[in-house]
C-alpha cells in the first residue's frame, strides 16, 4: 500500500495500486482545498482516484457509490497518528435516519476500495435489505460494506451503534463495521466503544475476511444473536475461511438485557453468548474461522465462554484464550496488559514470543530498542501474540 499515493503537490500524478495490475495517471482530489465535502470529492472521482482529506471534523455520511477509489487522510503521507486523531468523519447528522452509517461501500466489481486514516464516529447504521434472506436489518453503524472487498486500514472506529430493531427491521448488528458478501481486509484499526444488537464491533456475513492487528475493545453487543465483539455467519465459499490474526479482543460484553434496544420477540437463544466471538457456520465445516496469534481476554457474556456458537467450525492456534481452548500452542494466562486502553504487553507477559513460530509470522524489531521499525537494522523474533505482533503491526492508539 505504500506506493498507492504519490507524494506530489500537483493535482494529477501516476499512482500504482498494490494488489492490482494497473498503473495509470489518476487524480488526487483534495478536501477541503478543492472540495468542501468528502462526498463532493467522491462524486467527482473515477475508479483509481484518491480522495485526500486534510485534518478537520466532517459531519458527513459518505457513500463510495460503487467506485474503486482510495479515501484517506494525510496519514497515508505522513504516517503521523495525529492525522488520524484529527481527521474525523462524524455521521451523527444524517440526512435520512435510515441511512446513517458513517461510510457506505458497495461495489459490483472486483476492486478493493480503501478507507484509511480516519476517526469514524457517530454512525447509527443503515436499514439494509439482505440479499440472501430478504429481511431488513439495521447494520453497520460506522461502516457498511455489501458485495464489496474494501481495505479498512489504520482507522480509529469509536462511538457508533447499530440498534433499534423495530418496525420493518428484523434485527440490528455490526456497531462499528458490517461486511457482507465479499473479501474485506480489516487491518491495523482501533475498534473501541461501539454497540450493536449483535456483533458490537463487527459483523462478517458470508465473507472471506482478513481481520488482522486490530485492538477490539469495550464494545457491547449480543442482545439478539450474541457476539459482544464479533459475529460471523458462514463464509463466502468452501475454500475461503475468515482469518483473524494477531488481534487483541478484550473487555467486550455480550449483554443479556435487550429491553428497549431490540425487538425482544425476535431475540434468539444466542442472546448474551460469546463475549468475544459468536459463529454461525451455516454448515458444519472445519476451519470456517481461523484464529491465530490472538489475545481473547476479559470479555463478558451472560452464559458460556468468550467464543460461542458453532464452535466446531472454529480453529484456534497459538492464542491466549481466557478459560482455555483446544489447539496447538494455545494458552490461558493473564496477558499482563500495561493498561486497558492501548493493551500493550508488559515485558513479563506470557504472550511475548508465544505466537506461531513459522517465519511468516515473525516480528521485526530494532535490535537496540526492541521497537518496531522499517529500517535496515532489523532483527526477527518469534511472533508476539495480540495486536502488536507480526510484521504488519501498526495499531494506532495515541
Amino acid at each position: 500500500m505504500n506506493a498507492r499515493l504519490c507524494r506530489c503537490a500537483v493535482a494529477v500524478c501516476p499512482v500504482l495500486w498494490s494488489g492490482t495490475a494497473r498503473s495509470q495517471s489518476v487524480r488526487v482530489r483534495n478536501v477541503p482545498a478543492e472540495y468542501q465535502h468528502i462526498q463532493d470529492a467522491i462524486d467527482s472521482s473515477a475508479n483509481g482516484d484518491t480522495v485526500l482529506v486534510s485534518p478537520g471534523r466532517y459531519y458527513e455520511n459518505i457513500n463510495y457509490r460503487g467506485k474503486d477509489i482510495v479515501v484517506t487522510s494525510r496519514y497515508s503521507i505522513t504516517g503521523d497518528v495525529n492525522d488520524i486523531v484529527n481527521t474525523t468523519i462524524d455521521g451523527s447528522r444524517p440526512r435520512y435516519p435510515d441511512s446513517a452509517s458513517v461510510v457506505l461501500i458497495t461495489s459490483p466489481g472486483q476492486g478493493h476500495p480503501v478507507l484509511e486514516g480516519f476517526t469514524i464516529t457517530g454512525g447509527t447504521g443503515t436499514a439494509w435489505r439482505d440479499a440472501r434472506n430478504g429481511g431488513t436489518y439495521r447494520e453497520g453503524g460506522g461502516i457498511l460494506s455489501e458485495f464489496a472487498s474494501p481495505r479498512i486500514i489504520h482507522n480509529i472506529i469509536v462511538g457508533n451503534e447499530a440498534l433499534l430493531a423495530g418496525g420493518v427491521v428484523r434485527s440490528a448488528g455490526g456497531g462499528a463495521i458490517r461486511c457482507g458478501n465479499g473479501e474485506p481486509e480489516i487491518i491495523d484499526n482501533a475498534i473501541i466503544g461501539n454497540r450493536g444488537g449483535y456483533g458490537g464491533a463487527m459483523v462478517l456475513y458470508y465473507t472471506a475476511a482478513t481481520v488482522k492487528n486490530n485492538v477490539i475493545a469495550h464494545n457491547i453487543g449480543g442482545y439478539s444473536f450474541g457476539g459482544g465483539a464479533i459475529w460471523i455467519a458462514a463464509r463466502l465459499a468452501r475454500n475461503s475461511p475468515n482469518v483473524l490474526e494477531n488481534n487483541t479482543i478484550a473487555d467486550n460484553t455480550a449483554a443479556g438485557d435487550s429491553s428497549g434496544i431490540v425487538d425482544t420477540s425476535k431475540v434468539a437463544d444466542e442472546n448474551g453468548r460469546g463475549g468475544a466471538i459468536l459463529v454461525y457456520a451455516g454448515r458444519t465445516y472445519q476451519n470456517d474461522v481461523i484464529l491465530r496469534n490472538n489475545i481473547i481476554w476479559r470479555n463478558n457474556q451472560r452464559i458460556g465462554g468468550a467464543i460461542a456458537g458453532d464452535t466446531a467450525a472454529v480453529h484456534v492456534r497459538y492464542s491466549d484464550v481466557q478459560g482455555g481452548w483446544r489447539g496447538r500452542g494455545n494458552i490461558s494466562a493473564d496477558p499482563l496488559f500495561t493498561d486497558a486502553t492501548r493493551y500493550h504487553l508488559s515485558p513479563r507477559s506470557p504472550g511475548i514470543e508465544a505466537g506461531d513460530p513459522k517465519s511468516a509470522f515473525e516480528d521485526v524489531t530494532d535490535p537496540a530498542t526492541r521497537s518496531r521499525i522499517r529500517g535496515a537494522a532489523q532483527v526477527k523474533e518469534r511472533n508476539e501474540i495480540g495486536a502488536y505482533g507480526g510484521r504488519g503491526a501498526h495499531v494506532l492508539l495515541p
